[in-house]
């Protein structure tokens, strides 16, 4: 990463420190099918660790001391999204996106979609960053770890 950056030029980079929905869909495959369930994408562990993030940068070549982080939030209110009205209608979409096994979906999936959908909700609901509210509109709050960097001349 340091090598592509002329001296004194600034680069940013981000990590997602908390994804509800994504971390849901990984928690519903192993409450359904056991703990060694996983989904095809899921979060890598370290990226919640502050330190790993200044860690990579410094393996980039960036000296630590120079790494600048922050931590954001964003938060996608499903309301807003038109199409997904509602929690049943993102939970299926959202399954149906991050919620497939490694190596693809099996007949044991389409019979269980309609528990796992159930479980998908059940489990975000609980999640924190994730809001509903009485009428079954869905606020998500991502958190994300933002490092800006300058390199050394």
């Amino acid at each position: 990463m340091c090598r592509t950056l002329r001296p004194g030029g600034t680069t940013i980079t981000s990590f997602w420190l908390s994804i509800p929905q994504g971390e849901s869909a990984g928690e519903t495959r192993r409450r359904i099918w056991g703990p060694d369930a996983k989904p095809a994408i899921e979060p890598y562990p370290r990226h919640k660790d502050l330190t790993f993030n200044t860690e990579l940068m410094a393996q980039g070549g960036f000296y630590p001391a120079d790494v600048q982080p922050y931590k954001k939030s964003a938060t996608l209110p499903v309301k807003d999204l038109g199409k997904f009205a509602d929690l049943d209608e993102f939970a299926c979409a959202i399954w149906s996106t991050i919620g497939e096994p490694l190596g693809g979906c099996t007949q044991e999936d389409e019979e269980r979609w309609d528990a796992a959908v159930a479980m998908y909700k059940k489990v975000l609901s609980e999640k924190e960053g994730s809001h509903v509210d009485g009428e079954g509109n869905v606020e998500l709050e991502a958190v994300a770890q933002i490092e800006i960097v300058k390199k050394r001349a």
